[in-house]
């Protein structure tokens, strides 16, 4: 993978903070040897004398010894005849002596100045990983620096001097040795997260620590004061070269970049790079470079890295002892990634596992289900998934609600459900191993014990939160199951859990939704009925004030019309006059009726409330409507024994059965009515029903507004039922009307008997002095 050259991502305070910090730090490192300095000096100016630069490298005569190794090189024939650093020099140019130095003492500086930190060894101890290999580090670089040698000597149109390729290849990954000498612990990690995920170094760079291997090279080049060509190449290797600017150093870049390429599909050293190996062929073809020459110098590369790591000290081998190293390394690669698919393997079952069981889930999943249904259904997924074993669900739907404990058998069928007030708080700082798989061990939780009776081995027993804490419901999975690798993957259980915990939710949240609905639905008829209520209440204040205002103005006119009428009747000889005084004073006595009535039903007069007997109100009341109807033995009443004395006004209530029982007779000149009387409860129940037609449609709705009558015009004022449920409304009751199935009206009346639910509460002591019977 290619690294970009600038990150767009901001940087918040501490990341800042962070990578000045380690900025500064490299800033602090050892600067180069006053040799390696003063030749970099003398080599940039072109009047200097050789005599003086010979002087300066053999006034140190390790620097020496080691140079000499560096520039014997079997390729150009020279082998032991280049004795003196003079002779190098003639031989082979200021250039490539340089170059030496310059290798040679960044080797010993940075080889040299390590950092012992037992923390990073107990990292890498813990991880099964090494960190980085220094040895294994310094013979990729060299084999990175013979094989940019190599392919600048092959690619002469490029124009890159092969000495200062050598340089370039030696310092390319400097950034890495850097970052490990200032930040072992962290290198260490970072060495074991690419190792585990098989990808680049720099990506991972960037996220432990903040800043990346290129970077941190620059950083040290710049405080070397090292050439800008080698501060390019340490910042800009291994990118794209069309990423790249047209710098004048370009070409160097992309044979750096190519022969990294070639050393790692060699296995050449520890690069530190675990991502797929780049292709060399068209990393040559980016960096102009014949590909073909990239199998023409690599039967020499073995031998000029041994040569090389031998004259630096580098874990000295012939070359065949490279290649034998080299295939070794390829060995030990091939094992880490069987191990690796091995382990991906491994995951795939796990993953294919949880996936099939989620998959199974929702197809038997059913949206419209309980929460208790919806929860054997998990525990029927869970001994699918996770295997046979004990299993309940802990749910809570809302803070400060009682949990709900759904148990279940080894066969996944519901052995019940119960309440559990219980306030835990399973986010709590105390409680978070609820939270982390396999979960708490139920023995710390002592209120959910005593619930448990049917778990074989209670210290087996976990309870492992389903969800986050979200301030909605809270779902837990009781189990005796490990829940831990390698039976199942961590991010596989996730996976499971928060399907079942969102199924479980869904059906809460349905329920709610469920419930809140019955509410509305509920709430609005209670709202239909009270606007129907309060018309009607504005209706009969309305009537009330016209029968108030009729009374007041034709009570007197009433009484002279009916006084008159009776003087005259009196008075009369003749039959024809005495019969219509009389019906004159009959149609004033039903206006005043009529009168009395509308009052009654806009302005009812108090209760007078005495115990008497149910029977007894009930046959007054049929009394009163036979004789008003005429009528014999067309009233039949039954009453249950238990149905006894109620608390009434015994007039007003005999008034408004009357009024029930009349319109009952009149449905039908031969009908028969039936009343029965019983008790529910507190509430004294009265049934009239008729053998008539029934009610009409028209009727049902209308039956209760005054004036409504469906019986030929004159026969009634249509004030009678509207009279009977106002005045049965007094006594807190209710009248409703219906057509018998089988055939017929019936209307149900039912008295609350609130003075004898008053002396049940108030004791066998206190409510018997109260009952009396009429």
């Amino acid at each position: 993978m290619h690294r970009q050259i600038e990150s767009t991502e901001p940087l918040d305070a501490t990341r800042g903070r962070r990578v000045e910090l380690i900025l500064s730090q490299i800033d602090a490192l050892p600067t180069l040897s006053p040799i390696a300095t003063r030749l970099l000096e003398l080599s940039s100016d072109d009047e200097s004398d050789i005599k003086e630069i010979v002087a300066l490298i053999e006034s140190d005569p390790s620097l020496t010894s080691k140079i000499l190794g560096l520039c014997r090189r079997a390729d150009k024939g020279l082998g032991d005849r280049i004795t003196t650093v003079k002779h190098a020099v003639l031989m082979l140019g200021l250039s490539a002596v340089q170059a030496a130095v310059l290798s040679v003492d960044v080797f010993e500086l940075l080889d040299s100045h390590r950092f012992d930190n037992i923390d990073a060894e107990a990292y890498c101890e813990r991880t099964g990983t090494e960190g980085l290999d220094r040895v294994g580090f310094w013979k990729h670089a060299v084999a990175v620096a013979c094989a940019s040698e190599l392919l600048a000597e092959a690619s002469p149109a490029l124009e890159v001097s092969p000495e200062e390729a050598f340089v370039a290849g030696l310092l390319h990954d400097l950034g890495k040795l850097v970052l490990d000498m200032i930040l072992p612990r962290s290198y260490a990690r970072v060495a074991a997260m690419c190792e585990q995920r098989q990808c680049a170094t720099a990506d991972v760079e960037r996220t432990v620590i903040g800043i990346d291997h290129h970077t941190a090279g620059k950083r040290l080049a710049e405080h070397w004061s090292l050439p800008h060509v080698l501060q390019d190449v340490l910042w800009l290797h291994s990118q794209p070269m069309a990423g790249i600017p047209d710098l004048p150093h370009k070409p160097i870049i992309g044979v750096v970049t190519a022969a990294k390429g070639v050393c790692r599909s060699l296995l050449l050293g520890w690069s530190g790079e675990f991502g797929p190996p780049p292709d060399v062929v068209q990393l040559c073809l980016e960096s102009e470079i014949d590909p073909a020459m990239v199998e023409v110098i690599t039967p020499n590369l073995h031998e000029n890295i041994a040569r090389r790591c031998a004259a630096l000290g580098i874990d000295q081998q012939n070359d065949s002892g490279l290649l034998l190293q080299s295939v070794m390394a390829a060995n030990r690669k091939l094992g880490r990634m069987y191990e690796m698919l091995s382990a991906r393997s491994e995951a795939g079952k796990h993953q294919a596992r949880a996936l099939d069981a989620i998959c199974a889930f929702h197809r038997a999943w059913k949206p419209a289900r309980g929460i208790v249904d919806v929860c054997e259904q998990v525990a029927q997924s869970a001994i699918s998934a996770l295997g046979a074993g004990y299993y309940a669900i802990l749910f809570r739907p809302r803070d400060r609600e009682p949990w709900q404990l759904c148990r279940f058998s080894r066969e996944g069928l519901r052995s019940g459900a119960e309440l559990i007030d219980e306030a835990w708080d399973p986010f709590s700082s105390g409680n978070q191993r609820a939270t982390t798989p396999p979960g708490a061990p139920v023995d710390e939780l002592p209120w959910l014990v005593a619930h448990l009776r049917d778990v074989p081995e209670a210290s087996r027993v976990r309870v492992l939160v389903m969800n986050s804490a979200s301030g909605g419901p809270v779902v837990a999975l009781v189990h005796d199951r490990p829940l831990a690798p390698p039976h199942i993957g961590t991010r596989e259980l996730s996976a499971l859990l928060a399907t079942w915990a969102s199924a479980i939710t869904s059906a809460a949240q349905h329920e709610g939704a469920r419930r809140l609905g019955e509410q509305l639905a509920h709430t609005n008829r209670s709202l239909a009925q009270m606007q129907t209520q309060w018309a009607e209440a504005q209706s009969l204040v309305r009537l009330g004030e016209m029968a108030s205002g009729a009374a007041h103005e034709m009570n007197n006119p009433l009484t002279v019309i009916s006084g008159r009428s009776q003087m005259l009747a009196r008075a009369a000889e003749n039959p024809r006059d005495r019969a219509a005084a009389a019906s004159i004073a009959e149609a004033a006595q039903d206006l005043a009726n009529l009168i009395t009535g509308l009052r009654l039903l806009a302005d009812p007069p108090e209760l007078t409330l005495a115990r008497v007997s149910v029977e007894r109100v009930v046959a007054d009341a049929a009394a009163i409507a036979s004789g008003r109807a005429n009528v014999n033995d067309r009233v039949s009443l039954e009453c249950s024994p238990e149905v006894g004395t109620v608390s009434c006004d015994p007039e007003l209530l005999e008034n408004a059965l009357s009024e029930v029982i009349l319109n009952a007779i009149e449905s039908d000149a031969d009908t028969r009515v039936r009343i029965r009387a019983d008790r529910q409860g507190n509430t004294v129940r009265l049934i009239v029903a008729d053998g008539g037609p029934g009610f009409t449609q028209r009727a049902l709705r209308h039956a209760f507004d005054p004036f409504f009558s469906d019986k030929p015009a004159g026969r009634q004022t249509g004030l009678g039922l509207s009279r009977s449920r106002r005045l049965i409304e007094l006594h807190s009751g209710s009248i409703t009307i219906a057509n018998s199935p089988g055939g017929g009206a019936q209307v149900v009346i039912l008295l609350p008997d609130v003075a004898n639910a008053q002396a049940a509460l108030s004791g066998p002591d206190n409510g018997d002095e109260h009952a009396h019977a009429a």
